[in-house]
């Protein structure tokens, strides 16, 4: 910063001393420069440079503080991860609920828990990528899940109920 002050204090006596070419702003820029009394470039100059230097920081945290939120909210499996977290149920339950969202291969592994219905699609694709027989004992577990995060049965396990308690034909 010294050297663009030297500069400037050389092309300001550079400039001719004669007071009617010389504009009174700029002679007076020029004897305040020569005197060594500096105050006046500092009194105009660091606001403004201290005013853009705090916009242009204050612009840059709230840009990456936005882009945090749009990766965690775009992001499906941190939302599912966050929601299995405030779901009450025990952990071989969501380890159970994590293994059918990803055996099933589901965009939004999340839309399983919004209602018995969409926890029952998740179910059947689940069921079609694995061997039926090998996943009995899980399907039924996932009833109990479905009583404990709706109060219902899945719409496949309330057929099964129906079916289970008519009278034979």
């Amino acid at each position: 910063m010294n050297s663009a002050c030297q500069m400037l204090v050389k092309i300001i006596l550079a400039m001719p001393d004669q007071p009617e070419t010389v504009p009174l702003s700029l002679r007076a820029v020029r004897d305040s420069l020569i005197s060594g009394n500096h105050w006046a470039f500092w009194l105009f100059f660091l606001p403004p440079a201290a005013v853009l230097m705090a916009s242009a920081w204050w612009w840059w945290w709230r840009q990456r503080r936005c882009e945090k939120r749009r990766r965690i909210v775009n992001d499906p499996e941190k939302l599912f991860a966050a929601l299995l977290t405030q779901v009450k149920l025990a952990e071989d339950d969501r380890e159970l609920l994590r293994e059918v969202t990803k055996a099933a291969r589901l965009r939004h592994p999340a839309m399983c828990l919004l209602s018995p219905q969409l926890l029952d699609l998740s179910r059947q694709a689940w069921l079609t990528e694995k061997n039926q027989k090998q996943t009995s004992e899980k399907s039924r577990r996932i009833e109990t899940i479905s009583r404990s995060l709706f109060d219902q049965l899945t719409p496949s396990g309330a057929q099964k109920m129906r079916e289970s308690f008519s009278p034979l034909d």
